[in-house]
């Protein structure tokens, strides 16, 4: 799961950095990314609901 956990936060990293660095670009590529960052924040929220039914010492993080 910290593999996931990992990966979204990555992703949301990147993808804010290019928004901010190209401020230019078209709607319709914003309009992507940010519905990129959208998923990757979703599934953050599913992992961590994931992680609050885990009893503790259950799996590894």
């Amino acid at each position: 799961m910290n593999h996931e956990f990992i990966n979204s936060l990555a992703s949301i990293k990147c993808l804010t950095e290019l928004l901010a660095d190209y401020p230019s670009l078209d709607s319709g590529d914003r309009s992507r990314l940010l519905n990129i960052m959208r998923q990757q924040a979703e599934r953050l929220v599913q992992l961590s609901k994931e992680l609050r039914g885990t009893p503790v010492g259950v799996g590894s993080l």
